[in-house]
């Protein structure tokens, strides 16, 4: 938890006592702030307003937040925009980031801003008013984020739910065949291991489905699906957005986002270094290709696409001895676990598709042309 005197340790507060309710003792814990205050007690008036809600901050002491803590988080919760901003200058790195508030549920956040004000300076009731909405919005944090965690195995009950939440609204509104399509269930996939909250996912595909043109084949629902996902996550404060969709369809400057992959594979091809040289020169290739603007815009879909299969076939020849029959036996497992997700057929589509996100994975490298990777008939027209 990243924020400022008094918010953070009481977000802190109420997270641990939300696992120690449901006996999550494998989950730390901890608070600092973007101030650099080190060694400070809690605000009084914030340690007085928490004890009366059976929060305990008499031992808080504050921290100064640093890059080495980010880097070890498997998540950051911060109050505002601003801290998220300097946790981003810290991480040097792609760990997920959220407002809190932005956790809250509809209507809450429909009357309040996802971004948490600091009570200080203010009444006790302002204190009282910011643990309600911290308490409102770490509930749903741990419905959506902690008892749906990805890391709970192929096939768990959370991803089977998951999948079967946001799986079976997608083929009411496309009306097509049993089963996702391979792009379907791969943007889902996605969708799940960034962690994204179901909720945000579901209110997407409400608003996608109420503007979808019918009779439109299921590549461009899931198009649709993807891009207000990608709107509304970016709106939330979450970092990591698919660059398909920072791409196209958002309103922007194509060649300005294809020279901003390009400048994600440079940083990449940096990565890498010279214990991979020829998955180095690919990264250093398409960056030179992507952002030479030399192309139609029209044209930017084939080039990733292009560029894609040959970093994807640099990495595969990069990789240690066995890890790719690993990633194949991993992968068929999982799917095995979402028996029934899938529509006729696309087992071996959707393996590779999976195959080569853990690829990228491996390398950190950037998720090229994520909703165009694979692309097969199946997924050109009605399922």
């Amino acid at each position: 938890c990243s924020g400022n005197i008094c918010r953070s340790p009481m977000a802190a507060a109420v997270l641990r006592d939300r696992l120690e309710r449901l006996g999550r003792s494998d989950v730390e814990v901890s608070s600092a702030g973007t101030l650099g205050i080190v060694g400070e007690t809690a605000e009084p008036l914030a340690a007085r307003v928490a004890g009366e809600a059976g929060y305990d901050l008499s031992s808080h002491r504050s921290r100064a937040l640093g890059g080495a803590a980010v880097r070890g988080a498997d998540l950051v919760l911060v109050m505002e925009e601003s801290h998220a901003a300097e946790v981003r200058e810290l991480a040097k790195s792609d760990v997920p980031i959220f407002l809190v508030g932005s956790f809250l549920d509809r209507a809450g956040r429909e009357t309040r801003s996802p971004e948490i004000d600091d009570p200080m300076g203010r009444d006790e009731e302002a204190f009282r008013e910011c643990l309600r909405t911290i308490e409102e919005a770490v509930d749903r944090f741990v419905e959506e984020m902690i008892d749906s965690d990805p890391s709970a195995g192929p096939g768990s009950p959370a991803e089977q739910r998951f999948f079967a939440a946001i799986g079976d609204p997608i083929l009411k509104a496309r009306g097509g065949a049993p089963g996702l399509t391979s792009l379907e269930f791969h943007m889902v996939d996605s969708w799940w291991k960034r962690r994204w909250p179901l909720w945000l996912v579901l209110e997407a595909l409400t608003e996608a489905e109420a503007d979808w043109p019918r009779g439109e084949a299921p590549r461009g629902f899931i198009h649709s699906v993807a891009r207000e996902v990608d709107r509304r996550a970016r709106e939330a404060g979450l970092e990591g957005s698919s660059i398909a969709s920072r791409r196209g369809g958002g309103g922007g400057d194509p060649e300005e986002s294809l020279e901003d992959l390009a400048g994600d594979l440079r940083a990449a091809a940096r990565r890498v270094g010279g214990a991979h040289p020829r998955l180095r020169e690919t990264l250093r290739s398409a960056a030179r290709a992507l952002g030479s603007r030399s192309a139609a815009p029209a044209d930017s879909d084939a080039q990733i696409r292009k560029w894609r299969e040959a970093v994807v076939a640099a990495a595969r020849e990069s990789l240690p001895l066995g890890a790719l029959e690993q990633f194949e036996a991993d992968e068929r497992g999982r799917l095995r676990g979402l028996s029934g997700r899938l529509s006729p057929g696309a087992t071996d589509e959707t393996l590779q598709r999976l195959v080569e996100d853990r690829l990228l994975a491996y390398f950190d490298l950037p998720r090229v042309g994520l909703l165009d990777a694979g692309a097969g008939s199946r997924d050109r027209g009605s399922a």
